[in-house]
């Protein structure tokens, strides 16, 4: 659970954590999943507001979101994940395929602002 909301930007300790493995210029990318069943807390991944609030969380982090849409089924398939497999995602459950990327002047700029 901490995992993908420090992923969505809506676990700060988490969030922190994922960007402090990005090396400047480097990126991350993420599969992730989220329905109804999975709690009221949790946004709708496939809602517009939604990727605007994501790239603001992260924007505050020194990372920008670089790709954010929906992931195929071959992608999933190819990160070989036993979590994706169990859970059908991409077939029977929808998954977003989000790239962070680390800006070296955003970093610097949220450091300094620290």
């Amino acid at each position: 659970g901490s995992l993908l909301r420090g992923t969505l930007g809506l676990d700060e300790a988490a969030a922190r954590g994922i960007a402090a493995l990005v090396r400047p210029g480097g990126t991350a990318r993420a599969f992730v999943s989220v329905t109804d069943r999975d709690g009221p807390d949790l946004p709708r991944l496939d809602d517009e507001a939604t990727a605007a609030r994501l790239a603001e969380r992260w924007t505050c982090h020194g990372l920008r979101v670089a790709s954010y849409c929906r992931a195929t089924a071959a992608e999933i398939a190819a990160t070989h994940s036993t979590w994706a497999r169990r859970l059908s995602a991409g077939t029977a459950r929808p998954a977003w395929r989000i790239v962070l990327a680390s800006d070296e002047a955003l970093a610097e700029a949220v450091a300094d602002a620290i």
